[in-house]
């Protein structure tokens, strides 16, 4: 669980002094485990809170997953589905990899690069780290690299 607190200004805020507090007043559940500090809560143009500017952050997909899992999150977005049987993952849309050249070298007036035509280029790429077959760019490289022939 999270919270979000605004305090008075030039009022002192302890992020674990407030969850201290809080775990002595409410049951574990129920206490956050994280607390930011906002100048102002969202508001819209009528004054009503809105939740959804709260509720924004960013993860690596498996950290996504995890904090869904756990329940910290009702939603997440991330790359590719989740092998999890307990989580349910639904396609938003495919993001392709995207080649990035000189104005100069031949593959800047391609239409379309495939994977083929990179044949015997010099080029960088991020490498696959151990252990990440679920992020992004190795599961893109696994299923477009074999095709290419």
């Amino acid at each position: 669980m999270t919270a979000w607190v605004v305090t008075r200004p030039g009022g002192d805020f302890d992020q674990g002094a407030l969850i201290t507090h809080v775990r002595a007043a409410l049951a574990g559940y129920k206490c956050p485990k994280q607390v930011f500090e906002l100048a102002a809560l969202p508001r819209d143009h009528l004054g009503k809170l809105v939740r959804s500017e709260l509720a924004v952050r960013t993860a690596l997909s498996r950290e996504v997953s995890a904090l869904v899992r756990r329940g910290d999150a009702a939603l997440g977005l991330r790359y590719f589905a989740d092998p999890d049987p307990d989580l349910v993952s639904v396609p938003l849309y495919g993001e392709g990899l995207v080649t990035v050249c000189a104005p100069t070298h031949r593959l800047a007036r391609a239409r379309k690069v495939t994977a083929k035509m990179l044949a015997g280029e010099a080029w960088v790429a991020f490498p696959v780290r151990q252990g990440s077959s679920g992020e992004s760019y190795a599961r893109c490289w696994r299923s477009v690299w074999p095709r290419s022939g």
